[in-house]
């Protein structure tokens, strides 16, 4: 209902805005000697090649989430009985990730604030801008993000107490869930300042990568396999850091060469 809602009022302000400032805007694009006249079809076809990898984007993340749904269970049949795994998992999303996806809402709004600001800062070649605005806003998200793995890692099972006082299991799950709300929120800022510098596709490839070693690692927890696959899902973690240094600082890097 709040995503539905927040959704329909940002429409609606925008088409508002665009109703008052009509004739303003169109008196701009007339007189414009900047750009020149695109047709529809081209305008649209832009609009799309941005759109698409921002839309998979989320598809992505929240398949990732739900790949928990068909691998937890059938790991831990082989540890458990089967009812058992059925509870632990209804554990795991029913509470736990319920509480560990609630930092991600506060963050949400700078990184996408980051996006419209970054673009319109490398528009005008302002790199250091670009630079101190994504160091501000990955600070913001270790400033939310930290508090909060430390406050579930220490405060799991009186957490669990206070919101669900008649089921209260679950308190070590959500400690260990707990560490990954920082890396989280990480990925979450560095894929709004990916999209702020033009790089759409770079998250897309990330959170595809981070979504197949999810399935690797889950299948071969039990196995010698494991710290093999550790290391792989560590180093896809990693991947949005290693596209922003070289879209954003290699870039400054050659425009100050080229100057």
């Amino acid at each position: 209902m709040a995503t539905t809602l927040g959704t329909f009022f940002s429409s609606m302000y925008l088409y508002r805005f665009y109703k008052h400032k009509r004739e303003e805007v169109w008196n701009d694009i007339n007189t414009s000697v900047n750009y020149e006249a695109q047709s529809i079809r081209k305008i649209i076809k832009q609009i799309l090649i941005v759109s698409i990898p921002i839309s998979l984007s989320a598809i992505l993340a929240a398949i990732s989430k739900n790949i928990d749904s068909f691998t937890v269970v059938r790991g831990l049949k082989n540890f458990m009985p089967e009812a058992n795994a059925k509870i632990q998992y209804g554990i795991l999303s029913g509470k736990v990730d319920t509480l560990i996806v609630l930092p991600l809402s506060f963050n949400v709004a700078f990184s996408i604030a980051l996006v419209p600001y970054i673009a319109a800062a490398l528009a005008k070649k302002e790199y250091t801008k670009a630079k101190e605005k994504i160091s501000f806003t990955i600070l913001i998200t270790l400033l939310i993000g930290i508090p909060c793995t430390a406050i579930m890692f220490a405060f799991a099972r009186n957490i669990l107490t206070l919101l669900f006082p008649n089921a209260t299991e679950g308190a070590e799950i959500l400690q260990i869930s707990s560490i990954s709300i920082v890396f989280t929120l990480l990925s979450q800022t560095l894929s709004g300042a990916l999209q702020g510098l033009g790089k759409v596709n770079e998250p897309v490839y990330a959170l595809f990568a981070r979504s197949n070693c999810k399935i690797y690692t889950k299948y071969n927890i039990s196995t010698n396999t494991w710290i093999r696959s550790k290391g792989s899902s560590n180093r896809f973690r990693s991947m949005p850091y290693n596209f922003l240094y070289n879209n954003l600082y290699k870039t400054e890097k050659t425009y100050k060469i080229k100057t």
